[in-house]
């Protein structure tokens, strides 16, 4: 026994390294290139995630508009009585009339709403016009709400 654990310590170290020569790793060389790849391909996708946030911004936006006037054709359904839409002229803001009629400001910092005129759905879910709602970030990008007269509201 004494013979064989010498032998195993003898083939597991090696005189020159002081640990078994069959063991594998990575250089100090190879990692510091690996780590630079790893930078210059960040480097090159960051102008990217910077306009796929924005255009997200856009988006969520347009859809808190979307589930705003979704939201106000179903309570003049349920009330049976008219519903108005109004972007206020801050727009950032929005009114929805008779209830709760108070101004409510929209979740998405940097961002403009714009609609020709106000919005009315009647109690039977219909619009009195169609409209639509331009939602417009710092940088120009639009995505627009449009509610046809049917009352149906979609983001084309």
């Amino acid at each position: 026994m004494g013979g064989s654990m010498r032998l195993a310590w003898r083939q597991l170290f090696s005189a020159r390294t002081g640990f078994a020569r069959n063991q594998g790793g990575f250089t100090l060389l190879q990692l510091m290139v690996s780590m630079g790849i790893a930078g210059v391909l960040l480097a090159a996708a960051s102008p990217n995630i910077a306009t796929v946030t924005r255009v997200y911004t856009v988006r969520s936006a347009a859809r808190q508009v979307y589930a705003e006037l979704q939201n106000t054709r179903m309570a003049a359904v349920m009330a049976n009585q008219s519903y108005t839409f109004t972007v206020n002229g801050d727009g950032v803001s929005y009114t929805v009339n008779p209830s709760p009629g108070t101004s409510t400001t929209l979740e998405v910092a940097g961002i403009t709403l714009s609609a020709p005129n106000a919005i009315t759905f009647a109690s039977n879910g219909t619009a009195s016009t169609s409209g639509t709602v331009t939602v417009t970030d710092t940088s120009g990008d639009q995505i627009q709400v449009v509610v046809g007269s049917a009352g149906r509201v979609n983001i084309p």
